[in-house]
Formats: structure tokens, sequence, C-alpha cells
């Protein structure tokens, strides 16, 4: 529930794709290849419309885990965002021109 609180708390980036967007949420520790401790491994796949987005991070600590792969993906978004906000304010300088 922690992780799906901390991904939901990303919807204001996402309200503009809704219902088309679909998020998946794993973690689980990982068990091979460590010496010592325990390892937590979260990871998230978010699809909207034209663009997978996806984040993944291991750590020692599991909410540490969640935390990192939140703060990935909002920056995912945000780049997201400013490369559409780019490509339409070039369509509007090559529209412009044009008339």
């Amino acid at each position: 529930s922690y992780a799906e609180q901390k991904i939901l708390g990303l919807g204001k980036f996402t309200a503009k794709y809704e219902p088309a967007a679909s998020c998946d949420i794993e973690v689980g520790k990982v068990k091979d290849g460590q010496k010592k401790g325990e390892i937590f491994r979260a990871e998230v796949n978010l699809e909207i419309p034209g663009e997978l987005l996806r984040a993944e991070s291991v750590h020692e600590d599991l909410y540490a885990a969640i935390d990192a792969v939140r703060d990935e993906l909002k920056r995912q978004l945000i780049d997201h965002k400013k490369k559409n906000q780019a490509k339409q304010k070039k369509g509007w300088r090559l529209f412009s021109r044009k008339n």
C-alpha cells in the first residue's frame, strides 16, 4: 500500500492521460548476488499513450527503494512534458511561418 500511495501521488502529472494510462508496480527482495543483509528492489512501468516510462531501484531499505523509484518516475514525467511542450512550440512556429 505504501508503493501505491507514493505512485498515486504522481497523479497530477498523468491526469491528462486518464483513463488511458496504466501502471504496474513490483517490489520484492533480491536473493542472488548479495553477500549479507537484505536488498530490496522496486520497479514501476507506467504506460501512457505513445510511451512507456520505466523506473527501477535497488536499496537496502524497501521504503527507500520505493521513494527512489517515485523520484525517477517523476523526473521522467517532467522530461516527457517538457519534450511535448517543445514539440508543440516548434509546430506553432512552423505553422505561423506558412501563414
